[in-house]
């Protein structure tokens, strides 16, 4: 590990070393792929971490108004709005705070029950004779 960060650290005295347009490019490359990394690591937290699980929330709908005078004012609409993203955050919160405890503290105190699997046919009884039956 110390030889690991002796390489590291005689590699930024080469590059404080250098002259600047070197500096640029090693500023432009290391920032691009700091950038990458950071989408990548966002990315995957979207697609894995806080899958859509549930249909979306319904916005709740503003009353429709039949004249101008009954229309619901601003702050009306921008309070139906603001429940609505509260609404939509929380539950995005909820799903992904079940969905990392699940992930990394397991299922914990479940148990699952069921029944034992039976076909109802009997293998070990011998074949009955055929014939009629009585009238």
């Amino acid at each position: 590990m110390k030889r690991i960060l002796k390489h590291i650290d005689d590699k930024i005295s080469d590059i404080r070393a250098s002259d600047e347009t070197t500096k640029t490019i090693w500023l432009y490359t290391l920032t691009t792929a700091i950038s990458l990394a950071v989408i990548g690591l966002w990315i995957g937290y979207e697609q894995f971490a806080l899958p859509i699980v549930a249909a979306p929330i319904g916005v709740p709908q503003l009353a429709a108004a039949t004249t101008p005078s009954q229309a619901p004012g601003v702050t009306e609409t921008f309070r139906v709005g603001a429940s609505a993203v509260a609404n939509s955050l929380s539950a995005r919160f909820t799903r992904g705070l079940a969905l990392l405890k699940t992930t990394f503290l397991g299922d914990g105190n479940t148990m699952n029950i069921s029944g034992a699997d039976r076909n109802f046919i009997p293998e070990i009884l011998a074949p009955l004779e055929k014939g009629t039956l009585p009238k």
